[in-house]
């Protein structure tokens, strides 16, 4: 585990798979994973905005940008 700054906000970030990229991210410190970087490319790919437990932006493509935020 790690501390990691995403959007000016402390994180903590865990790498899961063991290639050194932090896959799973807690952005609030709460103790519940709300950022997911899947492919482990180093960025994020799920985002629970709201940390409701539902993921709540997506990158399904993995072109670095939620597809919900895409025009």
């Amino acid at each position: 585990m790690w501390a990691v700054t995403i959007n000016g906000v402390i994180s903590y970030a865990y790498d899961m798979t063991g290639d050194g990229i932090p896959d799973v991210y807690d952005s609030d410190g709460d103790g519940t994973y709300d950022a997911w970087d899947l492919d482990s490319d180093g960025t994020i790919d799920e985002r629970d905005v709201d940390n409701d437990g539902v993921v709540d932006l997506h990158d399904n493509d993995f072109n670095g940008v939620f597809d919900e935020l895409e025009q």
